[in-house]
């Protein structure tokens, strides 16, 4: 499908238009949907009126979108720091960002995450390298450096991998 021309670029109903089907699509945070439509050519002052707008109708609201981005994130078993710093890379304040990350691991939410994390991951690296890989230091630091990458704690990730061993 090809993208509308925009016919006037200091025009904020436009902006608001095109915003607006920005976000038919998908929720996105304040810094994310004004950068995309700067991309698409918006004047600042365009830009800045109908993100105000955005905002006072409640369609941007960065702690309803860290809260829905990060419990999608986490069912994807993501840990919370990986969340937190997609979080930031989309322009979401850092404090909410850090809140939105905790508070998508209920009560031990995270630990259940980073063992079915464990048990995934674990089942491909035998399926490549077979059984005995993951008693070697190799398969071992593997299994961890790809449960770090997926934003979990070190000591967690240490503890899991331990356990993965005994068993």
């Amino acid at each position: 499908m090809k993208r509308p021309l925009i016919r006037n670029p200091d025009d904020a109903v436009e902006c608001y238009a095109v915003a607006l089907r920005s976000l038919e699509r998908r929720w996105h945070a304040e810094k994310e949907l004004e950068s995309k439509l700067r991309q698409k050519g918006f004047g600042r002052q365009a830009v800045a009126d109908a993100v105000e707008r955005l905002r006072g109708e409640r369609w941007i609201d960065d702690g309803r979108f860290a809260e829905a981005f990060a419990r999608e994130r986490a069912r994807r078993r993501l840990g919370p720091e990986r969340i937190r710093v997609e979080l930031i890379g989309l322009g979401v304040d850092p404090q909410a960002a850090s809140v939105a990350a905790q508070a998508a691991f209920e009560d031990g939410d995270q630990e259940a995450a980073l063992a079915a994390a464990c048990r995934k991951k674990s089942e491909a690296l035998a399926r490549r390298y077979g059984d005995a890989y993951l008693a070697t230091d190799e398969g071992r630091n593997k299994l961890t450096a790809s449960l770090l990458k997926q934003g979990y704690d070190y000591a967690a990730v240490r503890a899991a991998v331990r356990g993965l061993n005994r068993s």
